[in-house]
């Protein structure tokens, strides 16, 4: 029998590949028996699977958590979060391709003007003018 760990297989010393082949040879040892008597592979596959989830760990203000709490109630706090973080993500990704543009268009914007050869006062006055009425 696998070593146990209050019920779930102690996975430290083979991992994934020996879970796969712990829990077929598992199941055919406990074939007959009760499930609930059968060990829990549930948190080790879980969080083993190429699509498994990861955790963040962060401190906010009460004040914060009570209104998100109150806001959300009833709701997956986890799936909001991350759609949050997500919406995040997009905004300061499209928030630095942004300033990448202005960027770029400011530095054309003084190449030209240092091209350009510089106006009397006569000529500024005289482009202020044309064109009034």
């Amino acid at each position: 029998m696998p070593a146990q760990r209050g019920g779930v297989k102690d996975l430290r010393r083979g991992g994934v590949e020996d879970l796969r082949h712990g829990v077929k040879a598992d199941l055919a040892e406990y074939k007959g028996v009760a499930s609930s008597m059968r060990p829990t592979y549930f948190v080790e596959t879980f969080n083993n699977r190429a699509d498994a989830m990861g955790t963040m760990n962060c401190s906010i203000p009460d004040d914060v958590k009570e209104a998100f709490n109150a806001e959300f109630d009833g709701q997956n706090k986890s799936a909001v979060v991350a759609e949050l973080m997500r919406k995040a993500v997009e905004e300061r990704r499209a928030r630095v391709k942004a300033d990448a543009q202005f960027d770029t268009l400011f530095e054309e914007l003084l190449r030209q003007r240092a091209e350009d050869a510089p106006m009397s006062d006569e000529e500024i006055r005289h482009a202020r003018q044309e064109g009034r009425p």
